[in-house]
């Protein structure tokens, strides 16, 4: 991957927050699923799509 998911990745870890890489799906974006806290320990999952010029 690039500099951005890398720079991604370090924050994430640097904030304990679990995350998994994906490859995109049917041409898709590839990108992170990042967990986030909730409350009564319920997580929210996020897809992170990375692309040349945006992240969405």
């Amino acid at each position: 991957m690039n500099g951005i998911t890398e720079l991604i990745e370090t924050t994430l870890k640097a904030h304990d927050l679990e995350y998994s890489r994906h490859e995109g799906a049917a041409g898709g974006l590839p990108g992170l699923v990042v967990a986030l806290p909730g409350e009564r320990r319920l997580k929210t999952n996020t897809i992170l799509s990375i692309g040349e010029h945006s992240v969405r």
